[in-house]
């Protein structure tokens, strides 16, 4: 894919000149071969890319408001859920075709510089009632202990999902997400931390953690 320098009206297009293809993406246009045809459409290879592409989006459809902050500060060339999908094709997707599927523990909903706990738990306290708990232990001089804690609850069934944002810092060592919309179900956890900056639309990998797997929790009816 060829990238137009300046974007002067004379030399950027849209749309479709023999086989090349004009797009635009963040006020900057780009040039794109057309893909040749292809005679067999349907190889295992290619059955097994659109189930990888499939499994992929549908586990992280419902997030795809949250993931603009998890992935935001990879949108320099694309958007922060193709972004999240992009990482999440390579890294979490477990199995050969046709037995290919997402494995949530290798699911990140966040990606960045600032340092995670060194471990999370999620228990189910009360019914419908969430608890995660971390290690509040500081060990590198970028983490701070008002950086603020985000838990995302994502079904595993695909069909919902929900996030608790600035409720709880770093120095606090728990927060409590209710779960009633999730009565019934198995939940896939997540954790991370942000500077309080983030909270305002700062998205820059220092201040925002890759997300830590707390585990699947059957939230009770």
């Amino acid at each position: 894919m060829a990238r137009l320098k300046g974007n002067s009206l004379h030399n950027a297009f849209t749309g479709k000149v023999g086989n090349l293809v004009g797009c635009k993406w963040k006020d900057t246009y780009y040039i794109r071969m057309r893909p040749a045809s292809v005679k067999h459409p349907n190889t295992m290879a290619q059955l097994a890319q659109r189930m990888r592409f499939t499994s992929t989006q549908s586990f992280l459809q419902p997030m795809k408001e949250f993931l603009r902050l998890g992935f935001g500060s990879y949108t320099n060339d694309k958007s922060a859920y193709n972004a999240a999908m992009s990482y999440n094709m390579k890294n979490a997707i477990t199995g050969e075709f046709p037995d290919i599927a997402i494995d949530p523990s290798l699911v990140l909903v966040s990606m960045g510089k600032l340092p995670n706990s060194s471990w999370a738990t999620v228990l189910q306290l009360h019914p419908q009632q969430l608890v995660f708990s971390w290690d509040t232990q500081i060990t590198d001089a970028t983490a701070q202990a008002n950086d603020r804690a985000i838990a995302v609850l994502n079904r595993t069934d695909c069909k919902k999902a929900s996030y608790r944002l600035d409720i709880a810092a770093r120095r606090d060592g728990k927060l409590t997400m209710y779960a009633n919309e999730f009565s019934g179900s198995f939940v896939a956890c997540y954790l991370l931390f942000v500077r309080p900056k983030v909270m305002l639309g700062s998205f820059n990998e220092p201040d925002i953690s890759d997300s830590l797997y707390c585990g699947v929790v059957q939230v009770d009816v």
